[in-house]
């Protein structure tokens, strides 16, 4: 059950909040940034927790004010250098403390909260109610992460750091999105790996079986597809360039998502910009026969959980938390970041072998339908947090929950 969504750290009332006391359901606050696959997150936790009778929760949406996006605006340097994050999660840190401090967030309405990112647990460990109260935090990548595997400054990087040192190790679970992730908090935050949890992107849930009219590429046009806003680094330039450059008498190109800039003199490319999610699930994804994603830098893109869902083989990078959603070898192939012959060989190995690239494709569709839906996802991070609130519940409080 979902008792509100809240997007205004000033509209927390009792209305919004479940019941004071402990009532046999876990009473959960779920708090995400609106961003990407971090929003993705927490709105897929939501609608899973709107299924489920014996949870209750408050889905609460960090939207910067006005006034904190003037006052730490982006700076005119490179991403990895600048320190609006770390000022953000400062700033929320302050203001969550404050909204518990006044009463207007009521920890007595709570069993537990899960955040993501991991930052935003912070409030929470500060503020820790004398009693069971489980706090889990999600992360897609640690500090760490991101100075090692994609050679961010280590001095920039240090505020966020800080804070994923102080946070983690105090955190009753640590769920990852990849293991590289979870890895890092165990190895470089000392966070017990009893304590740690994949809880990787998901696709929507899959019915067992060969999905519906696909076949191999025989005897026509291979259908590629490259989905992402985010153009350049996605490596869509690169992608466009070896498909004109090669393989324009076999195979289209389909370019999802917005950010590509359109070249109507492409051959064989179908440029189908911005699509709901809908719509790439159920029609476009189905129709397609290769994924590629030759991103630069990516913790864990939902599309290829989402690919893999469609029964569509993928060609992408060896980085971030993508070994755990492509299996190398069995649901697509993985290569070098950066390493274009590696990509079109690979490319072209499935290309060449249409029944190879068929059989991956199922082989992925299998692979996601036991690791990648809601149901095994979500319910297995449900049934988690109820454990370690049991475990820490007294007597009466676990009877009661059981």
């Amino acid at each position: 059950m979902i008792v509100a969504t809240v997007r205004d750290i000033r509209a927390f009332s009792p209305s919004v909040l479940p019941p004071p006391r402990h009532d046999g359901r876990l009473r959960i606050l779920n708090i995400g940034l609106p961003i990407l696959g971090l929003s993705s997150f927490t709105k897929s936790l939501a609608e899973h927790a709107a299924t489920r009778d014996d949870v209750v929760m408050t889905h609460f949406e960090l939207v910067n004010a006005t006034w904190m996006k003037v006052l730490f605006r982006v700076s005119p340097v490179p991403w990895s250098m600048d320190l609006q994050c770390a000022n953000m999660v400062n700033l929320w840190r302050c203001r969550i403390r404050r909204a518990i401090d006044s009463g207007a967030l009521n920890l007595d309405c709570f069993d537990a909260v899960v955040t993501c990112p991991q930052h935003h647990t912070m409030a929470f460990i500060d503020r820790r109610p004398d009693r069971p109260f489980v706090i889990s935090a999600h992360t897609d990548a640690t500090a760490a992460n991101t100075v090692r595997d994609f050679g961010d400054s280590p001095i920039t990087t240090r505020p966020l750091d800080r804070c994923d040192r102080y946070l983690l190790p105090r955190c009753d679970l640590v769920t990852c999105m990849g293991w590289f992730a979870g890895n890092s908090a165990r190895d470089d935050y000392g966070v017990d790996p009893d304590r740690l949890m994949l809880v990787p992107p998901t696709t929507t849930e899959i019915t067992p079986g060969d999905p519906p009219g696909k076949t191999p590429a025989r005897g026509r046009l291979a259908r590629i597809a490259i989905a992402g806003n985010d153009w350049v680094r996605k490596g869509g330039p690169e992608l466009l360039r070896w498909h004109q450059s090669r393989w324009t008498e076999r195979a289209e190109l389909h370019v999802i998502g917005q950010g590509a800039p359109e070249d109507p003199a492409a051959r064989n490319v179908v440029w189908h910009g911005r699509v709901p999610r809908e719509k790439l699930l159920n029609e476009l994804f189905p129709s397609m026969d290769l994924f590629v994603l030759p991103t630069k830098r990516d913790m864990s893109p939902w599309v290829l959980v989402e690919a893999a869902g469609a029964g569509i083989a993928a060609v992408s990078s060896r980085l971030g938390g993508i070994p755990d959603e492509v299996i190398d070898g069995q649901t697509g192939l993985l290569c070098t970041p950066g390493a274009e012959n590696e990509f079109i060989r690979a490319i072209e190995s499935l290309l060449d072998d249409p029944d190879r690239c068929f059989r991956m494709g199922l082989a992925a569709r299998e692979y996601a339908r036991r690791h990648f839906t809601p149901r095994v996802v979500y319910g297995g991070l449900l049934d988690r947090l109820w454990t370690e609130f049991r475990r820490q519940a007294p007597r009466g409080i676990r009877a009661e929950a059981e």
